[in-house]
């Protein structure tokens, strides 16, 4: 299986019940585990919320930023 974000950022805390949680927050960055099963449903909210920096194979990274919120704003 691939290498968890876990794995990658060191001291990174996580919940119990992380396994089904595809989407991780580091400040303003979010990273998306693109081989999770929720990926779908959680994908649909960050291209709401943020904007894609980069879209490699396993995780996808995106930054929340003034304008991604006012677009968030703008469609509801």
């Amino acid at each position: 299986p691939p290498a968890r974000l876990e794995t990658l950022i060191p001291g990174l805390a996580l919940k119990a019940d992380h396994l089904n949680r595809p989407l991780y927050a580091v400040g303003l960055s979010l990273w998306l585990e693109a081989f999770s099963p929720f990926y779908e449903q959680a994908y649909e909210f960050v291209v709401a919320i943020a904007e894609p920096v980069s879209r490699p194979e396993l995780f996808h990274e995106y930054n929340i930023t003034k304008y991604s919120l006012y677009g968030a704003l703008a469609i509801g």
